[in-house]
């Protein structure tokens, strides 16, 4: 399984360097603990079972692409309500709707997972207000996706000035699990199923690398270990990331892997 890509947005804007890759059979991959440290991925399809794109703007996936497309492969597509400040790169979430609706036409509902990721609570920014703006996504959304995944943001090193400056306020459980109850009951109004990433406390847990997923969309039983290098309660399965951290351009100010 390859993951393409936890560490940066391939799809925006590595995707003429994934396709140059795809067509060469193969990559290299800097390990992130030991830059000095580089391995060689075959990507065939005798190594590759599928791909799983990870991406704030689908614009390039939507043209067909008969060397991918001969390749299982899945879009997780991050859609947030927040502003151009805090998303420099993709501040047209009407158009990024739209752009994920011709996808999901294109590849189908199955396919096209909608993110929305990472749920940060502020004074301003408080339950009510994602619950408004997660419904008026969702009525867009419904139709051409049947998943949303959601998470809470969790402060790392690089993003934990940011979220002080904005005032993060930490929601206590009880909170967070009446917030997921809100926004699933939202979600099933427009026939989406919301499962959670990582969130130990969740009654809905799922996966972003979903093995069940992915075995549909390949077309045969996988058989894929959790991934031993991501939080303890993440359900992804095992995968090769072929991104490289600190190459995103997307600029987004609560991002933990720039």
């Amino acid at each position: 399984m390859i993951s393409a890509s936890r560490r940066t947005d391939i799809p925006a804007f590595f995707f003429d360097w994934f396709l140059e890759k795809l067509e060469l059979g193969a990559v290299q991959v800097t390990n992130p603990f030991n830059p000095r440290h580089t391995r060689t991925i075959t990507l065939t399809h005798e190594t590759v079972d599928a791909f799983v794109f990870w991406t704030k703007d689908p614009t390039r996936l939507l043209p067909p692409h008969p060397l991918l497309d001969s390749y299982p492969w899945i879009a997780l597509v991050t859609l947030t309500p927040y502003s151009g400040e805090w998303e420099p790169a993709f501040p047209n979430k009407d158009l990024l709707i739209q752009q994920f609706q011709r996808l999901g036409d294109r590849i189908g509902t199955e396919r096209v997972v909608w993110r929305y990721d990472p749920i940060i609570l502020t004074q301003t920014m408080a339950a009510d207000w994602h619950r408004e703006m997660f419904e008026r996504i969702a009525r867009k959304l419904s139709g051409y996706t049947n998943r949303c995944i959601v998470s809470f943001v969790t402060p790392y090193r690089k993003n934990r000035a940011f979220l002080d400056r904005v005032g993060w306020i930490d929601p206590d459980p009880e909170e967070r699990i009446a917030l997921l109850a809100n926004l699933r009951e939202l979600s099933q109004r427009e026939s989406i199923q919301l499962v959670t990433c990582a969130e130990s406390l969740s009654p809905w847990p799922g996966a972003c690398i979903d093995g069940e997923l992915l075995s549909r969309v390949v077309g045969k039983e996988l058989t894929l270990e959790k991934d031993p290098y991501q939080r303890p309660a993440c359900l992804c399965r095992k995968s090769v990331d072929i991104g490289t951290y600190g190459t995103c351009q997307g600029g987004c100010l609560y991002c933990y892997a720039k």
